[in-house]
């Protein structure tokens, strides 16, 4: 039986009503389009993260330079999206303040978000890696 701390840990780190919108927008079937978004959404995410991660570096080892804020810009805004879509709340609030500080091409405190952003992401990962939609309302996961 699921402690009800676990259940606040896992509504803390995924929209299980957005994460259904989603799966309902994709097909009839729960399990079916959980498997298909999920496969694609994590690789997606793992990709954009150390992509957001190498542009963080390049602009740590360039101190005198200006970054580049155009890949930590498109990086954060496209992981910002879709995991807005697939309920995970807290990646995409991250992404979403990574992004304006990219716009504003303001580089302080960025390797922090990202480091945020990246344990979100391992976070949400394992937590869609053992959801199951069938047992919506009888703790899911």
């Amino acid at each position: 039986m699921e402690t009800a701390s676990a259940a606040t840990a896992i509504e803390d780190i995924l929209d299980v009503q957005q994460l259904h919108e989603s799966l309902t927008a994709v097909g009839p079937d729960p399990l079916e389009s959980l498997a298909l978004l999920r496969e694609t959404y994590l690789e997606d995410a793992e990709n954009l993260i150390a992509q957001l991660e190498a542009a963080i570096l390049r602009g740590l080892a360039e101190p005198t330079a200006s970054p580049d804020f155009n890949p930590i810009r498109f990086a954060s805004h496209t992981l910002k999206s879709s995991s807005a879509l697939m309920g995970a709340t807290r990646l995409s609030q991250l992404c979403g303040q990574i992004e304006l500080q990219a716009r504003q091409q303001n580089f302080d405190g960025l390797s922090e978000l990202v480091a945020q952003a990246s344990s979100a992401q391992q976070q949400i990962a394992a937590v869609l890696l053992n959801y199951d939609p069938s047992r919506v309302g009888k703790n899911a996961v």
